[in-house]
């Protein structure tokens, strides 16, 4: 009889004990999730430029594996339709990672979009600085810096604005076979800007003599495509560091150019490779061959995405371009 009343006894005590071994794995996860989240914290907590920086989102998408590049696109945090596209056409079902860079916002309603949306899809970093024109430089720094601190090991980043299509085979071919193994060091390749002048009036560039005492810019690139390889990424950002270094605004030329004016022969052309906005509108319409290219042109319409990504697929073999660029040869 004992032996049978002590059975429920028994399984209460087992049950008793299980609840506690799970209340404690639940405490042990939750203390190395924040201590975690701390460490996180506490390494995001740094300078860029005048700027003390942090992540507000931050995803790490190198973590699982060394890609021979990232791409990384700078996107107005309300161009929700342009990151939607994007995703559905020339970055979809991608082997290399490709994210959202973005500033913040004062709008809580847009601000719970953004975080909606990065829940959903986890491809976002959003820094701590307000989204506007005169903070792109803080964006542009945050990009490198995120590929310095994450994904040390990748030999090459893609730099692009979120209004540029991708030709994604033929820019892994470009990357992979092209640019490796000898162009791996040393590069910034985009269509540069050289002996550009400073505009001072009636210019959405203009910039008055305190901000820029030159009249002419060192060479630098176009900030809506770059391909930076890795040591130049570890450079810039070191350069950004400098005490001396003053802020500058417009952001390609601060970046590609003042921190790089002190390099010789780094700014590689590969202006032959873009496809200008006239020649998109004839293969639209007509549906003509065309020249192989890398990238369509800044500024595109987004509609245009769909139908240019089919016409690649369906008419562009993937070739080398080591025939185009005399700098590779």
């Amino acid at each position: 009889m004992a032996r049978v009343l002590l059975k429920p006894y028994l399984l209460g005590f087992f049950a008793f004990l299980l609840l506690l071994l799970l209340i404690y794995t639940f405490s042990v996860q939750s203390s190395l999730c924040i201590c975690r989240k701390k460490w996180l914290e506490k390494k995001h907590d740094e300078k860029i430029l005048n700027l003390n920086f942090y992540y507000k989102i931050l995803n790490l998408v190198c973590e699982a594996k060394t890609p021979d590049f990232i791409v990384i696109i700078a996107s107005s945090a309300v161009n929700f339709d342009n990151r939607r596209v994007i995703r559905n056409t020339w970055a979809r079902n991608q082997s290399i990672p490709i994210i959202f860079a973005l500033a913040s916002v004062i709008d809580e309603n847009i601000q719970r979009k953004i975080e909606a949306e990065n829940r959903k899809y986890s491809d976002i970093i959003q820094g701590n600085f307000i989204d506007k024109y005169r903070n792109l430089t803080y964006k542009h720094l945050m990009i490198l810096k995120y590929v310095k601190d994450y994904c040390p090991k990748t030999k090459f980043l893609l730099k692009l604005d979120d209004d540029v299509f991708v030709n994604m085979p033929q820019m892994l071919n470009f990357i992979q076979n092209d640019l490796q193994p000898t162009f791996t060091h040393n590069v910034i390749i985009c269509d540069p800007y050289v002996n550009s002048p400073v505009k001072r009036t009636n210019s959405k560039w203009s910039v008055t003599y305190q901000e820029f005492p030159s009249y002419q810019y060192p060479t630098f690139c176009p900030g809506w495509r770059i391909i930076y390889s890795m040591d130049m990424v570890e450079y810039l950002i070191n350069q950004a560091k400098n005490k001396n270094v003053k802020f500058f605004w417009i952001d390609d030329v601060f970046v590609s150019g003042v921190l790089a004016s002190h390099l010789k022969d780094v700014h590689k052309n590969i202006t032959s490779l873009t496809m200008q906005h006239y020649v998109v509108d004839s293969v639209l319409e007509n549906k003509t061959s065309y020249t192989p290219f890398l990238v369509a042109s800044a500024f595109l319409n987004p509609k245009q995405y769909g139908p240019l990504l089919e016409v690649v697929l369906k008419n562009h073999p993937v070739q080398s371009f080591k025939y185009k660029l005399k700098w590779l040869n």
